[in-house]
């Protein structure tokens, strides 16, 4: 079983060069745990907030 980390959430998530295989790698499956999606959350917030500068 494949551990999906959290940059690879994000990226899932937003806008970038990387979205859609991101997307694609978490729909092979994979575990997370509940840290990752936190910080998964957290990230794209400060993505959101340089991009915004």
């Amino acid at each position: 079983m494949r551990f999906i980390d959290s940059n690879i959430l994000a990226y899932a998530f937003y806008e970038n060069e990387n979205r859609e295989k991101c997307q694609n790698f978490i729909k092979e499956g994979g575990i997370i745990n509940t840290v990752n999606l936190i910080e998964s959350f957290n990230l794209r917030q400060i993505k959101n907030m340089l991009g915004n500068q």
